[in-house]
């Protein structure tokens, strides 16, 4: 081995750098992989649109706990109207 073939192979050099790369997906894993990411993205923003804000989930909280008190206190029994 030669000096400048030992030097080249004792240097460490990052992976990126290195020249090996990935093989890239194709065929069915190319299609697993997008539909994952749409799947992902899509509960991402579906997730987004149910937050609900601090003021309203008390007002829903208390709305429910006024509703639970006042079917207690009736004497017939909860009645809903479905």
């Amino acid at each position: 081995m030669t000096s400048a073939v030992a030097l080249q192979h004792s240097t460490a050099l990052p992976s990126t750098l290195r020249g090996s790369r990935r093989a890239q997906p194709r065929g069915f894993d190319r299609i697993v992989i997008r539909v994952s990411v749409a799947m992902l993205r899509w509960a991402r923003k579906r997730a987004d649109r149910s937050i609900v804000p601090y003021e309203e989930a008390v007002l829903r909280n208390r709305n429910a706990l006024d509703r639970d008190a006042r079917e207690k206190a009736c004497p017939l029994g909860p009645i809903r109207l479905v």
